[in-house]
């Protein structure tokens, strides 16, 4: 499937929303957008869990990488991570680790997590 059927799918993106699904550093390495596709044959709906999950496991991966972080902070915000998706607005700008932007683009994260099926939101 193309971009022209993901907005079909996900709806119409707007620019900084098709950026972010398109344009974040993890998302194209590893289990990333473009990665993903190669390994599992499902439809771009599942490639978009598998996506939101790799997200949501690379936010707490910086929070914890983060040595900047004072321990005081880190703590509180690895162990309620999973709460915050379900925070709209929530984001964290605390981080120097090179992925911060999956947490200063958090609300994004959380959006999209909203719009899952909640049979795969149990999973993340």
């Amino acid at each position: 499937m193309g971009q022209a059927d993901d907005e079909d799918v996900l709806g119409a993106p707007g620019p900084d929303e098709q950026e972010f699904r398109h344009g974040h550093p993890g998302a194209r390495g590893r289990l990333g957008a473009n990665g993903a596709q190669g390994y599992l044959p499902f439809t771009i709906v599942a490639d978009a869990q598998v996506c939101i999950f790799y997200l949501v496991l690379r936010a707490l991966d910086t929070i914890e990488d983060d040595m900047t972080i004072p321990n005081s902070t880190k703590l509180p915000h690895l162990r309620s991570l999973h709460l915050k998706l379900y925070e709209p607005g929530w984001t964290f700008n605390e981080s120097n680790e090179k992925d911060k932007a999956v947490l200063e683009k958090f609300d994004s994260i959380q959006a999209e997590f909203a719009t899952l099926d909640p049979s795969c939101v149990i999973t993340i």
